[in-house]
């Protein structure tokens, strides 16, 4: 099942419903509980108790509609390890939602279980064959830097100017203007 980009992202983050029959896994859930969502985390809270960095995964491949994963990978030993699992569990079609800090951020920083850290052009090591980093490809079909809301003229004229020019605010507006969180939403190449 196929959803829109719109659909999938403002319902993970709202409420987590999905329609019937989308099957869904939160990678890392923690302590998050949503109805029809299977959690999988290392803690006592999680419908799957499982380690994320212990490969394979206990889920079916090819069985997910769309596995999120709210700040979790941040805190995973293999950023390329995980892709690859995400992969082989998702169905063609499928989504992969991934909310983390972004690195400019002091809350990437703040937490000492943060291993890795995440810019606009992080994914593409996952969506480009040329890179040899895995064989399992993702096409991105979408990806937002998070801003506070606002309605204000001049935030949404930033956020539209940071999205049109990433690798110059990566490398130079984020310095003075950093945001707190960078998403991405991706297809795997099957």
């Amino acid at each position: 099942m196929i959803l829109a980009r719109d659909q999938i992202y403002a319902q993970a983050r709202r409420n987590m419903t999905f329609p019937k029959g989308t099957k869904v896994y939160n990678l890392g859930s923690g302590f998050q509980k949503y109805d029809g969502v299977v959690g999988v985390d290392i803690g006592r809270s999680a419908d799957i108790k499982h380690d994320l960095n212990v490969t394979p995964w206990p889920i079916e491949s090819d069985s997910a509609d769309v596995c999120t994963a709210f700040h979790s990978f941040e805190h995973l030993e293999s950023v390329v390890k995980t892709m690859n699992e995400a992969h082989r569990v998702l169905k063609p079609g499928g989504r992969l939602i991934i909310e983390v800090p972004f690195y400019r951020s002091p809350t990437a920083f703040q937490d000492p279980t943060h291993t890795i850290f995440f810019a606009a052009s992080s994914m593409i090591y996952f969506c480009n064959p040329l890179y040899a980093y895995t064989d399992k490809l993702y096409k991105q079909l979408y990806f937002s830097y998070g801003w506070p809301s606002s309605n204000r003229l001049s935030s949404r004229l930033f956020k539209k100017f940071i999205h049109k020019y990433p690798r110059f605010y990566d490398k130079f507006l984020s310095i003075f203007l950093p945001v707190r969180i960078i998403i991405f939403e991706l297809e795997p190449v099957k």
